[in-house]
Order: structure tokens, then sequence, then C-alpha cells
């Protein structure tokens, strides 16, 4: 099948003899680590995202599962992902130390910390449900100052940055404008930018990115490009299909690429295409929701476009 990526668990030897912990990371140099330190661990070859729904029997018998993927966006909302399809996994935090984007490997190696160490972040993990509560008390705090400084200072135009999202100008602008300390303004601006970093990648994981992902892995292809719904939602299915509990359908897939990203398709001899004419969306999209340009030696040989007739 045309754009279809092998995702494999590596480590599943671990999951065999009744294992009472097992520790799902995100990259196989980390399971390696892990091992060394002595703890039983498996990981997805795919990164963050690649957890399949079918693996979960695997760990329901084991009584302590534990998420402990990167220290970045990607790799907290793949953990939250998998800690929903697993109901008893709880989460791993890695120390503020570890840095932007550190992971298990950084842990031991770079800080070098001990099993001992990695035991109590293990005490301390916590189940998914506990972060919405955290993020639904912390918004909760938001609000109430907002509404207790509504109306007081009228939010400035010239603090409006352009560069970011309409809904964090929303947000931060009114924060800005009750703010004097110029360096304090600064620091919250620079906040604001990051927070606008984070969104992009956010969209990354999104349905919408993956369907984008795959309109330019079959740009990128040597083989002439039709870009039919029908192709997309092929190659959509192959590499994300046990990720939605909904099927996969042409017709699902040509309803977000309309109505979501915004992209015209044409009908030509009963089937739906994106036509050149809509080519130009693309490189804003791939700005929009932080679709980089493929690496050849990381994309599956068998995404090779063909397309379908």
């Amino acid at each position: 099948m045309p754009g279809r990526k092998v995702l494999e668990l590596y480590g599943w030897e671990n999951l065999k003899g009744e294992p009472s912990q097992i520790i799902i990371c995100e990259g196989e140099f980390d399971r390696l680590v892990l091992e060394a330190n002595g703890f039983k661990a498996v990981t997805a070859t795919g990164g963050a995202r690649a957890f399949k729904k079918d693996w979960v029997k695997e760990f329901e018998s084991i009584p302590e599962v534990y998420i402990c993927f990167d220290n970045d966006k990607a790799g907290k909302a793949g953990a939250l992902r998998v800690g929903r399809l697993i109901s008893h996994a709880k989460i791993v935090e890695l120390p503020t130390e570890i840095g932007d984007g550190g992971d298990v490997t950084d842990y031991f190696v770079r800080l070098g910390r001990s099993r001992e160490d990695f035991s109590k972040l293990l005490q301390e993990a916590k189940p998914p449900s506990e972060y919405k509560e955290d993020a639904l008390h912390i918004r909760n705090k938001l609000l109430l100052f907002r509404f207790r400084n509504l109306n007081k200072r009228i939010p400035a135009e010239n603090l409006v940055d352009r560069s970011i999202e309409p809904r964090l100008n929303q947000i931060f602008v009114p924060l800005l404008s009750i703010i004097e300390d110029p360096e304090a303004r600064r620091d919250l601006q620079e906040l604001a930018k990051r927070y606008n970093r984070e969104m992009i990648a956010d969209r990354g994981m999104d349905m919408e990115a993956q369907i984008l992902e795959i309109i330019r892995d079959m740009m990128d292809s040597p083989y002439e490009v039709a870009l039919s719904t029908k192709d997309i939602a092929s190659w959509f299915a192959d590499r994300h299909g046990m990720d939605y509990e909904k099927k996969i359908t042409t017709k699902w897939i040509g309803t977000i690429i309309r109505k979501k990203l915004g992209i015209k398709t044409q009908k030509s001899h009963g089937i739906y295409r994106i036509p050149p004419a809509e080519w130009s969306k693309l490189e804003r999209l791939y700005e929009k929701y932080g679709i980089k340009e493929a690496d050849d030696s990381e994309r599956p040989e068998s995404d090779a476009y063909q397309p379908t007739e």
C-alpha cells in the first residue's frame, strides 16, 4: 500500500512473563538506557504520537505502567494521549533542569542521575486526570484575575502583536495593559511569543497536520502528482488509521481538506483532486501547522507516490 509506515513496539520481549512494572518511553536509545539501569521499557519506533491502540491490551495486566516521554510539547502531548489509552498508567515528569527537549538519556547521562533518582520520579508520577485538574485550577485563577481587573484599564492598541495568534493577543494585551514595569512587560511579551510557537507545535499533532504531511510527501515524490482525496485517504489510513476509532474514508478526509484547511477540490472523471491552482496555499498551511520539509533519510521507501486511476 502507498504511504505505509510500519510501526513497531521496540522491546516486546519485556511484556512477556507477567512483569510487575513497565516504562513506555520515547525513543529506542532511551529504552536501552533504561534497560541499562535495570528498568523494563518499551517504545514505539515512530516517535511521540506513534503508539497504537491495538497495543493497549498488552499492558492491561501489568500493575505498574509508567510513561516517560521527552520534555517538549510533542512529548507531553504524546504522553497524555498514551495515558488516556492505558487507564491505569501514570506520567513521569523529568526535572526542569533537563531542559526543553530533554529526555531519559539526558537524565541519566548528562545529569548523571542514578536508578534510585529515577525510582523517586516513578513514585511521584501522576495519572493523566490530575493534569486536567491542574489545568482547570490555573484557568479558574486566570479568569478570576481578569474579572477582578475588568474595565480597570483599557487595552492599548499598540500592545497588539500581529505576529502571534489573535486569541493570544486577546489574553495577553489586557495583562500587558496593567503592567507598568518595562522589563516585566517584555518578559510577558516573550512568554506570548513562546506560547505562540507552542501552539504551532500543538497543531502538528492534529489530524489536519497529519493530512498536510501526507500531501507534502506526495508532492515530494518522483511520480506524477494528482493529489486525489482518495489517495490521500489511503495514505492516511495506512499511517494513522489505528489512532482513530472512526473508519478513515475519502469523504471524511475530503471534508477536512475543504472545511478545516480551506483547500478547494475539483472533480475530474469521478475523482476529487486538489487542483494546481490551490497548491499556493500549501506553504502557508505548512508554516501555520509547523510542517517542516521532509527528510528523505526518514521517509520510508514505500512512501513513493503512485496515483490511483
